[in-house]
């Protein structure tokens, strides 16, 4: 039989033990915090230029379907988007301009937010963390992924008489936005 003394020096190296695990595990590979993409304020989660390109091209889309009457701005920024994108200009400066004439300095989806202003940012609805979209591979991103999902969503708002469904949705619309929801989804990466 154990003393009250023994026990209280197995509660110890219990305690120790314990406290140990907590500070050396987010120091092993694979555990804690893995460190985080450039340019990252959270190192949990690295939020990668695919997800960001994902998550654009599902807010983009959203953003049109959402709001027809500012169809011409939708178009006036697809266009914008293509010139940076024929001639490699991975500027998000000149993308948020492509999208002043539609008011959408913020793109938002149930995956996350890409907010276009002074200090362009993509905030991450499931994983934690934000990452700043000055960096040309994640201004690269938002524009290929914003211009992605703009064109599907213009194109399935082009015919003169959309088909509908029973509720009144146009079928084509309601399966490239489930496509698209997928593909933001399997970009949740986690490391």
């Amino acid at each position: 039989m154990k003393t009250h003394t023994s026990r209280f020096i197995d509660l110890i190296a219990v305690g120790i033990t314990f406290a140990l695990a907590i500070c050396i595990t987010p120091l092993l590979p694979g555990c804690g915090t893995t460190g985080a993409a450039p340019g990252s304020t959270n190192s949990v989660a690295y939020i990668t230029p695919d997800r960001v390109e994902k998550v654009a091209a599902l807010g983009a889309f959203g953003a049109v379907l959402a709001q027809p009457d500012k169809r011409e701005a939708f178009v006036a920024a697809h266009r914008g988007l293509d010139a940076l994108i024929a001639s490699e200009r991975w500027d998000i400066t000149a993308a948020s301009a492509a999208f002043s004439q539609s008011g959408g300095i913020e793109i938002t989806s149930d995956e996350g937010k890409l907010m276009l202003g002074a200090a362009p940012l993509f905030v991450d609805a499931f994983l934690p963390g934000s990452v700043d979209l000055k960096q040309s591979a994640y201004a690269r991103a938002v524009i290929i992924g914003t211009n992605r999902g703009l064109l599907m969503a213009l194109g399935s708002t082009t015919h003169s008489v959309p088909s509908r469904g029973p509720a009144g949705v146009d079928p084509a619309a309601v399966l490239q936005l489930s496509i698209l929801k997928a593909q933001a989804q399997q970009s949740r990466t986690r490391h």
